[in-house]
């Protein structure tokens, strides 16, 4: 399951709605040891951490009606199986959307850091969206393949991959895992104040990155808001029903 900040969220919807669940953490050994436990105690819905979410990709039969677009981070369960959703997909895609104020990303340039499930997910996003992106990993062989996809530029997080986000500097996406992913990535790179900066693991001001980033004058979109927007999300893959909005200032979410 994941953080913190998704069992306070949960556990307060449901007491303000007066449903009979609960939604609580489980460490596993491994993914399929949990599934196993999952069926014996009949769990109907779950949120999937990073290092399991391509374990969950397999494991889902069908999709919820959301594009995977590569990330399961939701199961749910389906008859004898699991249907599968990429529910932060959701809260990326809104944010995105209110940024660009509804419209498109055509024109528009885009650093995207990482390339794990995340990494994959925000790519086929902001490719359907019309934009053109760079995607640096932390070895230019894994940006290389998953640039590919949609043909867009790659290279490695050094000085080379640094100067062609000159570029690339619309926005600029942290899609790395927070352990993984520790420290300043862009430690070469000099933010200009035009950039604006998502940080799909954490709140931008948390670290050296953040902090230069907001130095700097570059805008931030927020990641305490994608998290409301995928909480909202998986609450009506859960229901089947939409989120109740008349509580969403009642709830405190937590923060990353």
């Amino acid at each position: 399951m994941e953080n913190v900040g998704n069992e306070i969220f949960f556990n307060t919807i449901f007491g303000l709605e007066d449903i009979d669940a609960v939604f609580a953490p489980f460490p596993a050994d491994s993914f399929s040891a949990f599934m196993r436990l999952a069926r014996e105690l009949n769990v109907s819905g779950l949120t999937v951490m990073d290092e399991y979410r391509n374990d969950a990709l397999a494991l889902a039969r069908e999709s919820s009606g959301e594009q995977l677009a590569g990330n399961c981070d939701t199961l749910i369960r389906s008859g004898g199986g699991w249907k599968g959703a990429n529910a932060g997909r959701s809260g990326f895609f809104a944010s995105l959307a209110d940024y660009a104020g509804g419209k498109s990303l055509k024109r528009k340039k885009i650093t995207v850091i990482g390339t794990g499930g995340m990494a994959r997910a925000v790519t086929s996003q902001i490719h359907g969206l019309g934009a053109r992106a760079l995607i640096l990993g932390r070895t230019a062989r894994e940006a290389k393949e998953l640039a590919s996809v949609h043909k867009f530029a790659w290279g490695a997080l050094d000085s080379r991959g640094i100067e062609m986000m000159a570029k690339y500097h619309d926005i600029i996406i942290r899609a790395e895992n927070s352990e993984t992913g520790a420290g300043d990535p862009l430690d070469m790179y000099a933010f200009s104040g035009d950039e604006h900066i998502i940080d799909l693991y954490r709140e931008s001001a948390h670290d050296t990155f953040g902090l230069r980033a907001a130095q700097a004058g570059c805008g931030i979109i927020s990641f305490h808001d994608m998290l409301i927007r995928q909480a909202r999300q998986q609450y009506t893959l859960f229901f089947d029903r939409e989120f109740p909005v008349r509580h969403i200032d009642k709830i405190s979410f937590g923060r990353s």
